[in-house]
């Protein structure tokens, strides 16, 4: 923390079910002295994408929607600049973001900033030239705010309400939330900062409620840790399920190579080969399966990761923006390493092709 210059940091380590490691390190901002511990707020940015994917998996298994159905038969209102798009575009394209809308390589970056409500962020989004439908993968906050839309198109309650009831409340995250202007009435919150000449300053925190199923979330190390339980266990915390473990299944489930780019490869530095899935990137790494995602923006980072088959989980969420602060990935890959018991791997080597040859029974 102090050779990289970042001011706070939580950690969360799930292990087969158990919590195992929930703490927090430095301070809330730089120059003061209120400690993090495992209670302090910090944004997960899109992070939070998987909690929206979660959501629409439950409202498949109460068959109030379906993967494969247009979008446009849910919400009249939805539309893409192509027509053919419109029509056809399903739930599952836009969480897989395949839907041929513009996403950070097509532009919609410039439009965060310009627009204030949801709606206006939409038809900016719509009116920018795309893709051809199915044709690539262009990663899209639009497209999952439009995921997003479809929970009270088919529920008639808010994204906010939703995630609250039907996650937040069963796995007792009770600080946690989903409204980025909530944090100025809340205690123990982190302050983000932006790191220039090796000096962490503060910035002024970005309000993303306009993009919340993209990326408002903002939670703790003690309950993001639930939120790992959840997904390691198939859908279950202790004794309740919440959805199947085929749901969950599904979510981790990859469908599109993600390409290569300087964002891609300092944020997944140990991934030869990108996917993405619902919410998640997918990738080998020693021969396991990482599922994962990173948040960064608005001087915070974090990053929320899972290697089911070793029933383990990790979060690491800071207060020090991207790309000067790279703790996430450094230390998410030792404490991988810890539990895939390779002491001497050096961080952020990238696996040559033969460390990830996986035998085929």
């Amino acid at each position: 923390m102090r050779d990289w210059s970042v001011p706070g940091v939580a950690i969360a380590i799930v292990k087969d079910d158990a919590v195992v490691h929930a703490r927090g390190y430095g301070v809330l901002q730089h120059g003061r002295t209120e400690r993090v511990d495992a209670d302090t707020l910090f944004a997960i940015g899109s992070c939070t994408k998987a909690f929206t994917a979660t959501a629409l998996a439950i409202l498949v298994e109460e068959k109030r929607l379906e993967w494969d159905q247009p979008v446009v038969g849910y919400m009249p209102q939805f539309h893409l600049a192509d027509p053919y798009a419109t029509r056809n575009a399903t739930v599952r394209d836009l969480l897989l973001n395949r839907s041929g809308a513009p996403g950070i390589a097509g532009g919609e970056v410039a439009l965060y900033a310009k627009t204030k409500t949801s709606e206006e962020l939409l038809e900016q989004i719509a009116a920018l030239p795309g893709w051809p439908f199915r044709h690539r993968f262009d990663y899209s906050n639009g497209m999952y705010l439009a995921a997003g839309e479809l929970i009270p198109a088919v529920t008639g309650k808010s994204y906010h309400h939703f995630i609250r009831e039907r996650l937040f409340t069963p796995l007792g995250m009770t600080r946690s939330t989903t409204r980025s202007a909530e944090l100025s009435d809340r205690t123990n919150v982190a302050v983000p900062h932006r790191i220039s000449g090796n000096v962490s300053r503060v910035v002024a925190p970005f309000n993303v409620d306009h993009l919340a199923p993209a990326g408002s979330i903002s939670s703790s190390a003690s309950e993001i840790a639930r939120w790992l339980r959840l997904q390691l266990a198939g859908g279950r915390i202790g004794s309740r399920s919440l959805l199947s473990p085929t749901s969950v299944a599904q979510t981790h489930e990859p469908a599109a190579v993600i390409p290569r780019d300087a964002l891609w490869t300092t944020s997944f530095p140990a991934a030869d080969i990108l996917t993405w899935a619902m919410g998640w990137t997918v990738y080998t790494y020693r021969g396991s399966r990482i599922v994962e995602h990173v948040g960064i923006g608005g001087g915070m980072h974090a990053a929320v990761g899972l290697i089911p088959a070793h029933g383990l989980g990790v979060a690491i969420l800071t207060n020090a923006g991207y790309p000067e602060n790279q703790l996430p990935a450094a230390l998410r890959y030792r404490i991988y390493d810890s539990y895939l018991a390779d002491e001497s791997r050096q961080l952020l080597h990238r696996p040559r092709s033969a460390d990830n040859v996986v035998p085929v029974n």
